[in-house]
């Protein structure tokens, strides 16, 4: 049995009879049962003329099948039982994957394999799903990351696969008949699902691992044919050809960007995953305290900040890429930023690499794998299912964790890569001068020789990161002195801190939030805006003071919210505390400079506007969230307002904020009492000086005394349109059934609308809380139908839905069980844990416990629940808004009755709040 980093899961793997490889985890914690099964076929293994094939058909296996005519059939099993549901086609494999309770996967998997293998590929069903991905390419034309994807694929080598499009569309598809593509798509399965060509992943509760159960499992697999047809091996020419590097890439985008990507091109460095020469390199370059390379170009004014990654990879390629973020000095100066960055390697490579600088990153890695959070079932088992094409078991559970083999000779020949031979740059801006359009996509863009002189700039001043002073040796656990769900309450000044010493997950690690308030970050759109200003300028400050700490495996973040602002640390508990108390004291003495000032104020701008280019249904949701909820506006206000603001303004209202607060806060971890009470009195006497305020109202606006519509202005080419319910109180019972509600409607939806009506690929149904006001959204987005036809579609949805409502009466005591299920929520980590308590933080007495909501579920009678239906379409139910975007002009007779609104923001001022 392969060795497992994780104390609570055992590992092993077997292969078939007919060639199928399985990997079995068997885990004490799973409440479900998981299993993934990887097919070695992407888009690499597209034909050159119908590209995208490999795309239709993983859509096609959820057409239906030979006994599952139906292809939502395993869709609705699943959702009706609390399980999920997905597929992804990647370059190289195909990945299906399900959960569900355990009394259910016997028949799911049952599906799922005649999914796979007898697929029933209907001309309707290509019809049917050569729309769907139409509309999902459509929806995507305007996706930065998949236009730039698009100019990478046009500006390597034409024949290597990955210059392939991906996704495929309806001009591609029909350049053939339905019959030629039927056919097309009946080789294309012969050839790749085979036994031999898939590999599987189960994950079980442990206790449920029985060899009979296991046995049950492997006979199902068997059923996959084995055929006689040899593996493929592959071998692919080079990814970049001599033009390809030692170039500069101008792109366009779509929403506004200033970034400076350089790409440097590898061969595989796979082999070395012992010794992670991508990992130390990112760690070197991302670091930003004093005199860093990310440091000196902040110095300079030429980023807003700096990330570094490994880019794609494959078995004769390996990127890594330094995206930085620019400032408008530091694009007129992209030049002197490559020489800069060129240099700093040099200066590397003369360096080296200290051994103590390669041990303290492998203790880092080391100690985050051992008290890593755990990753779901579901993850874990598509994840390795798929490195079983390349990998053992055993390499697979090592490849991403293990980091003990240190040799210079390897970092040495790692970083002879990186010189402007081997240099890809892409200059993405709004001038970018472009002589080419992609072709599917339509991207503008230019390829052109890299000019760039070797120029030696005074680097003098920069050094390699110092050594971590937040890495600790103390990991051990705080004895027990609390009961496992009690929660301990300390207060005083004000100052409440409610404690919960959790020994469930038995790890080192904690969270903590404190939540500050003052009546000036609030009120008015000037206000948010100046909150929001400020809050990132904090958190650039931070980032620089206190880089270590994340390195370490201490994190921060600092965020606004509806009342206020958040700190919000975790990670490793030893020294955290003390991290969080000076971050209180830094944020109270924060003086922002006017470099940094005029660099995030670009960079807030900036956000704001690409916001305003989002999908039309996230601006809507937004729409639903500014209607409803108070002290929250517009991003149009929140820009206008940022563009005006100065740093001798945001330093005033900065210095109100300490003048009276608020303040109170949640820890949960490994702590004792005593570091608790110690901590609650180092903040209390950190903010000792100033005037205590009450807790800021989290009222929400009440859809009544008419129906509303939203109206958002049309700045896309696609439509959309949410309806959106809300519960007329925010009880546990209307909670319970509006969940219950979303659960059995939500597969029809998706169904009707996207299935079996093509409006669109964005198509759910979804329970929405806001301000733990429950409430329901419908929802679709449309490249072809106006908002008026989506209104007709979505109604009589609905109307069917409610008129039918009888059928659920025989299955639904089944499906309360189910429901009950899903209600008991079983925290994977401390993280997890923290994050549910912080969200019901008001409501928390004595107990962690999350079981409330069984008594309501057993309580829903059948009656209720058709009631409840029967209300979301009654004309007395008044708790209704439409939020459309299409131009009023077009409102139809569809919306009579509805009083329409063009500006959310300014119903505030006449709604009601409770």
């Amino acid at each position: 049995m392969p060795q497992s980093r994780l104390t609570n899961r055992d590992y092993s793997s077997r292969e078939l009879e007919n060639g199928l490889e399985y990997a079995l985890i068997a885990c004490s914690d799973a409440q479900k049962a998981s299993v993934s099964i990887s097919i070695e076929m992407g888009h690499f293994s597209d034909p050159d003329d119908c590209q995208g094939l490999s795309h239709l058909m993983e859509h096609m296996l959820f057409a239906g099948s030979e006994h599952y005519p139906d292809g939502n059939f395993l869709n609705q099993l699943l959702n009706t039982h609390g399980g999920f549901v997905n597929a992804w086609t990647s370059a190289e494999t195909c990945n299906f994957h399900f959960d569900c309770p355990l009394n259910q996967f016997s028949n799911a998997l049952d599906v799922l394999i005649d999914m796979l293998t007898r697929p029933s590929l209907t001309v309707e069903g290509i019809t049917q799903e050569i729309d769907a991905i139409d509309a999902e390419f459509s929806m995507r034309k305007q996706d930065d990351v998949r236009r730039l994807y698009d100019v990478h694929k046009q500006t390597c080598n034409p024949k290597h696969p990955f210059s392939r499009f991906s996704v495929g569309n309806k001009r591609i598809f029909t350049q053939f008949s339905k019959t030629e593509l039927q056919q097309k798509l009946h080789m294309h399965h012969q050839r790749y699902f085979d036994a031999k060509n898939m590999k599987a992943c189960i994950v079980l509760p442990k206790e449920a691992a029985s060899a009979e159960l296991i046995t049950s499992i492997e006979a199902k697999f068997l059923t996959i044919k084995c055929s006689d047809i040899s593996s493929v091996t592959k071998r692919y020419p080079e990814l970049y050809l001599a033009h390809h590097k030692n170039c500069l890439i101008e792109v366009k985008p779509f929403k506004f960007a200033q970034n400076l990507m350089l790409t440097f091109c590898l061969p595989s460095v796979s082999q070395w995953y012992r010794s992670k020469p991508i990992l130390l390199l990112t760690h070197l370059i991302e670091d930003s305290s004093e005199n860093t390379l990310q440091h000196y170009l902040k110095r300079m004014a030429f980023i807003i900040d700096l990330t570094a990654s490994g880019g794609i990879e494959g078995e004769n390629y390996q990127d890594i890429n330094i995206n930085l973020r620019l400032t408008e000095l530091g694009l007129e100066n992209t030049e002197k930023i490559i020489q800069i960055i060129l240099q700093w390697f040099n200066f590397l490579r003369e360096k080296g690499i200290e051994k103590w600088r390669f041990e303290e990153k492998a203790q880092q890695l080391a100690l985050q794998v051992k008290h890593a959070s755990l990753s779901s079932a579901i993850d874990e088992a598509a994840l390795l299912s798929t490195k079983l094409h390349e990998l053992t078991l055993q390499q697979a559970l090592e490849s991403e964790v293990i980091m003990d083999y240190f040799d210079n000779a390897i970092f040495q020949q790692f970083f002879a890569y990186f010189k402007k031979e081997n240099l890809r740059v892409y200059c993405i801006n709004p001038k970018a001068k472009c002589d080419d359009v992609t072709t599917q996509y339509e991207v503008p863009y230019s390829i052109r020789a890299l000019d760039v002189i070797d120029v030696e700039h005074d680097l003098t001043s920069m050094k390699l990161p110092p050594q971590n002073p937040y890495m600790s040796e103390n990991f051990g656990l705080a004895a027990k002195e609390l009961q496992r769900t009690q929660i301990k309450t300390i207060q005083s000044s004000d100052f409440l801190l409610k404690f919960v010493q959790n020994h469930q997950f038995k790890t080192p690690k904690g969270d903590c939030y404190l939540s500050l308030e003052n009546p000036n970050m609030i009120g008015n759109a000037r206000n948010v805006a100046i909150k929001r200003l400020w809050i990132s300028c904090l958190s650039e400050a931070l980032s620089e003071a206190y880089s270590g700490a994340e390195m370490a495996g201490i994190y921060f973040r600092v965020y606004g919210h509806q009342g206020g602002m958040t700190l919000h640390t975790s990670g490793f508990s030893d020294r955290q505390l003390m991290l969080c108390q000076e971050i209180l004291s830094f944020i109270q003495k924060l003086n922002i400079k006017p470099a940094t000032f005029a660099a995030v104020k670009e960079k807030v701008a900036s956000s704001l506007k690409n916001t305003l280019l989002n999908k039309p249904i996230n601006q809507l949701f937004a729409d639903v969230n500014i209607l409803l909820q108070e002290n929250t506006f517009s991003q149009e206000s929140i820009l206008a307002e940022v563009e005006t603001l100065t740093l001798r303004e945001l330093h005033q209202q900065a210095r109100t904020y300490f003048e009276k607060i608020h303040i109170e806060g949640l820890a949960v971890g490994n702590w004792s009492i005593a570091q608790i009470q110690s901590f609650h009195s180092k903040v209390v006497d950190c903010f000792k000086d100033m005037n205590k305020v009450l807790k800021s109202s989290r009222n929400i606006a009440l859809i009544s005394r008419q129906k509303l519509c939203i109206q958002h202005g049309q700045s896309h080419k696609e439509h959309a349109i949410v309806f959106y319910f809300q519960a007329p109180s925010n009880s546990k019972q209307n909670r319970g059934l509006y969940i219950a509600i979303e659960k059995l409607l939500s597969p029809i939806v998706f169904d009707e609308l996207r299935n079996k009506r093509n409006l669109g690929y964005l198509v759910g149904c979804g329970y929405f809380p806001v301000n733990k006001r429950p409430g329901l959204a419908l929802y679709v987005q449309s490249p072809t139908h106006s908002s008026n036809n989506l209104y007709t579609a979505m109604t009589e949805v609905l109307e069917e839905f409610v008129q039918n409502i009888e059928e659920f009466a025989p299955i639904f005591d089944n499906f309360k069980e189910s429901l009950k299920k899903q209600f008991r929520v079983f925290d994977a980590n401390t993280n997890q844990l923290a994050q549910r308590l912080w969200m019901d933080f008001d409501d928390l007495n004595k107990s962690t416990e999350n079981n409330q909501m069984e008594h309501v579920i057993n309580d829903l009678t059948f009656d209720l629940f058709k009631k409840g239906c029967e209300n979301l379409t009654a004309d007395s139910f008044i708790g209704k808004a439409i939020f459309i975007t299409e131009p009023k002009t077009e409102h139809g007779n569809s919306f009579a009755g509805f009083e329409f609104i063009e500006d959310p923001t300014a119903f505030k001022h006449i709604v009601k709040y409770q």
